[in-house]
């Protein structure tokens, strides 16, 4: 298991190396490890022989850095982030990252959940709803079949999987599987400027990867509102939090409702994360099986979603 941590800081002036370093001492008492003072650099070595060492180097007075953490035991994992958050308060300011975002979903855990569970309401909301029940009895059409053979997943939540899938092909305008065109999905995808991203050409091998992140941008776009401003697919990035919401609704749908893990990316996707975490077991990667009747999918999507501020309003 390798996760790589990035942390990029700067002491307070009354804080000193020696200081840090009787610091650092106290919180490691849990992890396996030593720790070193060396001409200004603090050094903590893993005894678990495969992560690299966790270097504070302050010699311009600053660290800018990361490590790479490749153990078997989770617990050790988080009491580095433990060591982390008690070592905060010593510096200006301390930022810190990893590539699997588990920092932000760590940091969510001692907070309130902002993303509060509702029942459906609305048309809309229950229109979705009877769709969901209505398709239990009928079989996938041909053009359904292609876009879901093409998705290559294993979703946990089937049941918001398929209307998913029914939406795009409305937006799109599929009418028949032949119609279904990687080029032209993924030149359409481009035009929405979803989050700052530009796909690039349609190469076979690209497609397949990105195709799961393409009908999401698109669904988000064209099937929903913002608070009030209106379609996103017609707003522009530079509106408040709209660039953040996108991407924490694009990585919550996928690794929530889809079984498709990509890492919490915002506060906002960790706090979608927590929700699920109250009422369901979650993997040490934030991974769930989100079972349940359709209504209970629905319940937990339409509630995440108007915490990000979105609202369904259907495809035309």
């Amino acid at each position: 298991m390798s996760i790589t941590i990035f942390y990029k800081g700067r002491l307070k002036e009354n804080i000193s190396v020696d200081m840090f370093s009787s610091t650092i001492e106290k919180y490691v008492s849990k992890i396996d490890c030593n720790v070193y003072q060396d001409n200004g650099a603090i050094t903590i070595i893993f005894k678990n022989s495969h992560s690299e060492p966790l270097v504070f180097d302050f010699n311009n007075d600053a660290i800018d850095d990361f490590f790479k953490w490749n153990g078997k035991n989770m617990n050790e994992f988080y009491e580095i982030f433990d060591l982390f958050k008690n070592i905060k308060p010593l510096f200006r300011s301390l930022k810190i990252t990893d590539d699997e975002g588990l920092w932000e979903e760590y940091i969510s855990q001692s907070q309130p959940c902002k993303v509060l569970l509702r029942s459906l309401v609305g048309e809309k909301e229950n229109c979705l709803l009877k769709r969901a029940i209505k398709n239990k009895n009928i079989p996938l059409s041909k053009t359904e079949h292609t876009v879901i053979v093409a998705l290559r997943l294993n979703p946990s939540a089937l049941s918001l999987y398929r209307l998913i899938v029914q939406d795009f092909i409305k937006i799109l305008n599929l009418k028949c599987p032949s119609d279904f065109n990687p080029k032209s999905i993924v030149a359409f995808a481009n035009e929405l400027t979803f989050a700052d991203d530009y796909i690039g050409e349609a190469q076979e091998r690209i497609f397949e990867c990105q195709f799961p992140y393409i009908i999401i941008q698109t669904w988000i776009s064209h099937a929903f509102s913002y608070g009030k401003y209106g379609i996103v697919s017609q707003l522009s990035n530079n509106i408040r939090g709209l660039k953040s919401s996108k991407l924490a609704a694009l990585f919550g749908i996928l690794s929530i409702f889809l079984n498709c893990h990509g890492g919490i990316v915002n506060k906002k996707h960790a706090e979608m994360k927590k929700m699920v975490a109250l009422n369901y077991t979650a993997g040490y990667f934030g991974e769930f099986i989100l079972w349940g009747c359709e209504k209970t999918e629905l319940e937990f999507f339409v509630s995440m979603m108007d915490y990000l501020k979105f609202t369904y309003v259907g495809v035309e």
